[in-house]
């Protein structure tokens, strides 16, 4: 944690996940839409979203930080 940073309660620490599960559904859709189109259209796209909004969910509990800065910087190196 850097000086930045504040302390996160268990509170906010549930609410960030949620707020992260509900944004990776979102993500989820948008990532089944593009591999449908580039990769392989056989994979479920409900499975995608599924387990992107796992994902993010699990990351904004466990690593609050994390998951912004990760979107920062790719949204960065993508455009």
């Amino acid at each position: 944690m850097s000086k930045h940073d504040i302390e996160i309660t268990g509170y906010e620490r549930c609410f960030a996940s949620i707020l992260y599960a509900v944004l990776g559904i979102a993500l989820g859709y948008a990532i089944s839409m593009l591999w449908a189109i580039g990769v392989s259209s056989h994979t479920s796209p409900l499975i995608i979203i599924l387990i992107t909004s796992l994902l993010c969910a699990v990351i904004a509990f466990f690593r609050p930080y994390l998951l912004p800065r990760l979107i920062y910087k790719l949204w960065h190196f993508l455009f």
